[in-house]
């Protein structure tokens, strides 16, 4: 700001003025040359997080996210909103708010930033930098920015450099184990929202469930705990894990809001509640599937898992399984379980063949 409280960004103000943080009041310094973007910067020990130290890869990143929204009505660079003490990377038309993320950020204050924006009425879009781009597909850390459109599905945004583009990776889901998803690249922000402004998905095609039945297989040699915990539920009820019915992994593609093993966790465990006590209560299961997720970019995630359970509840359905009146699922018939995963094998590939 400057000494009259007027706001300014670094890229139209004056050398030898004095310029003060929105925040705490200090003078801040102006950084503006040949080779870095113009910024401010606070003097050092002042304690204040606004404007903490940025990478160059951050701040040329939401420089070219301002250029890019100028097209589209007023786009305020670094925008300090006084009633969340949050400074948005770029503020567009008031509305939506453009954040680049390049450092790691803790799901936590991931939250409390989202709920922040979410109070003023204000949409925001992440973008995420190169480091989050190279890790691990199914990392919690880059999956947890998750975000939905119906014309794309699930998906995540990143701003890359050199040269600078949009990329998104969109319709991701889950089928069995393993992630996929469709990816495009675009130059400029008016031609990604063109994208995104269309329906872009396709119907996938589904492999064979042997892979995942020998996925399955291999996770119980090698002891993973999650599994064992599984097979030891499996054990009480006089089941095998790996002789688990068929209808527990349909829909086979699935919204990748968490591991292959908690998908075939709680829908064996609705198959046990309905062989021991006969029904299950579909709100209740949403509201518990509900707790063990968290992704802040999902607006309704109580919605996203609705559909979830539904899906699953008319499988079972359609089976003959269960009888549903309202929300509530009744027992008609236990569902096959095979002896071993050898049986379960043999019944998988007749029924491919089918």
């Amino acid at each position: 700001m400057t000494t009259e409280q007027k706001r300014i960004d670094a890229c139209s103000a004056e050398r030898g003025q004095d310029y003060h943080c929105p925040n705490c009041a200090a003078t801040v310094l102006l950084r503006r040359g040949s080779f870095k973007v113009a910024h401010f910067a606070h003097r050092q020990n002042t304690g204040c997080h606004i404007g903490e130290p940025e990478t160059q890869e951050h701040l040329a990143g939401k420089f070219f996210l301002w250029e890019q929204s100028q097209r589209y009505g007023t786009a305020q660079l670094e925008w300090y909103l006084d009633a969340i003490h949050q400074r948005p990377d770029v503020l567009v038309n008031h509305h939506l708010v453009l954040e680049f993320q390049c450092s790691p950020l803790s799901l936590t204050r991931f939250c409390e930033r989202i709920q922040g924006y979410r109070s003023l009425e204000l949409h925001s879009e992440w973008l995420l930098g190169h480091a989050y781009y190279l890790r691990r597909k199914t990392a919690a850390s880059v999956l947890k920015f998750l975000a939905y459109r119906p014309t794309v599905g699930y998906y995540l945004l990143f701003l890359l450099e050199q040269p600078t583009r949009f990329v998104i990776r969109y319709q991701l889901r889950l089928m069995d184990q393993r992630l996929i998803f469709s990816e495009q690249s675009f130059s400029t922000g008016a031609v990604l929202m063109q994208f995104l402004q269309h329906p872009q998905l396709t119907q996938p095609t589904v492999p064979s469930l042997r892979l995942f039945q020998g996925w399955l297989e291999n996770q119980l040699h090698w002891k993973n705990p999650a599994i064992i915990k599984l097979q030891q539920t499996c054990y009480q009820k006089r089941h095998l894990l790996q002789g688990c019915p068929l209808i527990c992994h349909v829909p086979r593609w699935v919204p990748p809001l968490q591991t292959a093993i908690w998908w075939l966790n709680w829908r064996i465990q609705v198959l046990l509640e309905l062989e021991t006590n006969h029904s299950v209560n579909l709100t209740d299961l949403v509201q518990e599937l509900e707790r063990q997720l968290q992704f802040p970019l999902l607006d309704d995630l109580q919605q996203h898992v609705t559909v979830i359970v539904k899906q699953f509840a008319n499988q079972l359905v359609r089976a003959g399984i269960v009888k549903q009146c309202h929300q509530q699922l009744y027992w008609q018939k236990n569902e096959h379980w095979f002896a071993d995963g050898i049986q379960k094998k043999r019944a998988i590939r007749a029924k491919e063949k089918d």
